[in-house]
């Protein structure tokens, strides 16, 4: 009965490593069409090392391309200071940090887990005087989940108004919400610079996010 059951699985492991295979080792039948690889698709060295690639495109020199960036850290360390930054950057097409230069464009800022005074706060911080070109930063503070209609909105927004950047917090981790020191709860975002729309849809725009 042993000898039984150990030749059942012998064919069994075979059937699944060698489907092609009769178990008497002859080939099977190709009645029908091959089918698709599924898997990785591995790319061949040489011809990487052949091709042409196109340079990257900056929106900020040397530090934020257009695509997808995902921009990480600690709590309290200063993320959502520098996408402001970066936002006020790009709006004005002035300077980064004084070093780096920012392509001139719109910016749409989700700041979903801040209140408008707060960013009021912040903006006169980084901007002394109301300057025509704030006006190229458009904050949104509420958007459905992304799941349910949230990004079919900002992907209609985007196809109308184009934007230089869009920048918005992380996705919850592991879909839960957490509370910050004040016992508020929040998001527990981790990012400061995402993109919470189709990171595809994204690319092909040239929409660094």
């Amino acid at each position: 009965m042993e000898r039984e059951i150990e030749a059942l699985l012998a064919e069994e492991h075979d059937a699944i490593l060698f489907p092609d295979v009769k178990a008497n080792g002859a080939p099977l039948p190709t009645d029908k069409a091959p089918r698709a690889k599924t898997g990785i698709t591995p790319e061949d060295g040489y011809e990487i090392y052949r091709a042409d690639y196109p340079e990257p495109v900056f929106t900020i020199s040397d530090l934020l391309a257009k695509g997808v960036t995902l921009f990480a850290g600690r709590p309290k360390v200063g993320k959502s200071w520098f996408t402001l930054q970066i936002a006020v950057a790009t709006a004005s097409g002035g300077e980064l940090l004084d070093r780096f230069d920012a392509t001139a464009g719109r910016v749409l800022y989700c700041a979903l887990e801040e209140p408008k005074r707060r960013t009021k706060t912040r903006l006169q911080k980084l901007v002394p005087s109301a300057e025509p070109w704030l006006s190229n930063i458009k904050f949104v503070y509420r958007i459905p989940p992304l799941l349910a209609g949230g990004a079919a909105q900002l992907d209609q927004y985007l196809t109308v108004n184009p934007c230089e950047v869009v920048i918005g917090p992380s996705p919850p981790q592991n879909g839960r919400r957490m509370r910050d020191r004040c016992g508020r709860w929040h998001n527990g975002s981790d990012c400061g610079v995402r993109c919470d729309l189709d990171s595809t849809k994204a690319a092909e725009r040239g929409i660094p996010v």
